[in-house]
């Protein structure tokens, strides 16, 4: 009798040493994973901050480039110039011509431009088709069955009697 006792105390020990064992190797695949997870985190952070850094820079570069171009330069039109008449008192000279160049916006201003109109392409005609259900409740006014409906759409007989029974609950 003890020994059956000494052998079920041994059976349930293997038992509980096994169940023991599993349970800590899922306990280290958890551990495992969630390393992992820390260590992508980790990566995506260092990716993110990477991008955050250039786009920075191409920001910075940005500013720096429109704060250049901030005054922009008038183009001097070298086809006319305008004179100019002014009195110079420091002068014995009573009154003194100078040439002042004139910019381009300042001609551009002057004349009149017609606002754009795009180029209309008439020769294309407009093309209607019907659609695959306003087809399927033509073809079902004038009689057809849904088999004969589905044949000649070229499409599933339960697609036409869904769309008959919705359009009958829609009605």
């Amino acid at each position: 009798m003890t020994s059956i006792l000494f052998l079920v105390s041994f059976l349930l020990h293997v038992m509980t040493f096994i169940f023991l064992k599993t349970l800590k190797d899922k306990v280290n695949l958890f551990d495992d994973l969630e390393a992992k997870q820390k260590s992508n985190i980790k990566e995506m952070e260092d990716l993110l901050a990477v991008y955050l850094i250039e786009i920075k820079e191409e920001n910075d570069k940005l500013l720096h480039v429109l704060k250049e171009n901030e005054q922009p330069k008038p183009r001097l039109n070298t086809k006319a110039n305008h004179v100019d008449i002014q009195s110079n008192p420091k002068n014995n000279t009573k009154y003194e011509l100078t040439s002042k160049p004139v910019y381009e916006d300042e001609m551009n201003k002057s004349k009149d431009y017609k606002e754009y109109s795009p180029p209309v392409d008439n020769n294309g005609q407009d093309v209607l088709e019907q659609s695959v259900a306003s087809r399927v409740y033509s073809l079902h006014n004038q009689g057809n069955s849904v088999e004969t409906i589905a044949k000649k759409l070229d499409c599933g007989k339960t697609e036409v009697e869904l769309m008959l029974k919705f359009h009958r609950k829609n009605s």
